[in-house]
């Protein structure tokens, strides 16, 4: 039976300081919706745009990318989200982030309605995300949400007592800990991600944990989300901790191999 995936947030075009004048799509929950749909699974992408041509950007290549961006709010004014990016020895750094109209999200109202059509509802960078959260899981819908680089605990008591999967980012603390923290606040399954050194995956009966894939590393802009989309993918199809998070690593891996968050690998691909 078919499932679907909705991805909730934000986007924006990533300007690389170098290559200079590389414009590539992304933000983080456009990226993750990118990547479900890769792994095969229907995925629509729900966030804002300016109808700028940043806005045009963003809508073209995702629908390249075999994502549905049909409930993607257009706005007429402000501007879509730019981050410019510097790359150091395969390492993206920010030097710095405009979020745009994108900041304007919200987990409510047709939002939320959209969002609850499918099978499952991932979010990130959203405003009023725990009365959304507590709404899709007292619809039945589960739920997952990026809770970022080395979260506070008021974003984790906030989101983790709705959520089938908390996603975070530890590269410099002890990733078993953070996953039992999400774990101890709610969340059935938590999903940390360490950079370099792999992820690690857990749930009240299991901890696997995973090495980064070796690969040459180019950009690692974006492998985060591709972790968590692949990720995503394999779990709504009923993989267990150690499959999905195989699927994820492999995944983040790829992305690494590249400039840029995905658009490069499509390019690729519909060139050979």
């Amino acid at each position: 039976m078919a499932v679907s995936v909705a991805s909730v947030g934000d986007n924006c075009v990533d300007r690389y300081v170098d290559p200079p004048g590389l414009t590539e799509p992304g933000g983080n929950a456009l990226n993750v919706a990118v990547h479900v749909a890769a792994a095969g699974v229907e995925c629509a992408y729900l966030g804002i745009v300016s109808a700028d041509s940043d806005g045009r950007l963003l809508l073209a290549a995702a629908r390249a990318a075999g994502v549905d961006v049909s409930g993607v709010e257009v706005r007429p004014d402000g501007h879509t989200g730019v981050t410019v990016v510097r790359i150091a020895d395969g390492e993206r750094i920010f030097e710095s982030e405009r979020y745009g109209v994108a900041a304007d999200i919200r987990l409510n109202g047709m939002v939320l309605d959209r969002a609850a059509t499918h099978d499952w509802v991932h979010a990130t960078r959203v405003s009023e995300v725990a009365a959304g959260l507590a709404e899709l899981r007292a619809r039945g819908v589960p739920t997952s949400y990026d809770l970022g680089e080395g979260p506070d605990e008021t974003l984790i008591e906030a989101t983790c007592r709705h959520l089938d999967i908390a996603f975070a980012s530890a590269p410099d603390t002890d990733a078993a800990d953070l996953a039992r923290i999400l774990l101890d606040a709610g969340a059935r399954a938590a999903v940390v991600t360490r950079g370099a050194d792999g992820a690690l995956a857990a749930n009240a009966v299991a901890v696997v944990e995973l090495p980064a894939a070796d690969v040459r590393v180019v950009d690692t802009l974006g492998a985060g989300d591709a972790l968590i989309g692949a990720y995503i993918a394999a779990a709504v199809r009923g993989a267990d901790l150690n499959q999905a998070l195989a699927a994820g690593t492999l995944a983040a891996g790829e992305t690494c191999t590249h400039v840029g968050a995905w658009a490069a690998a499509l390019a690729e691909r519909e060139a050979s």
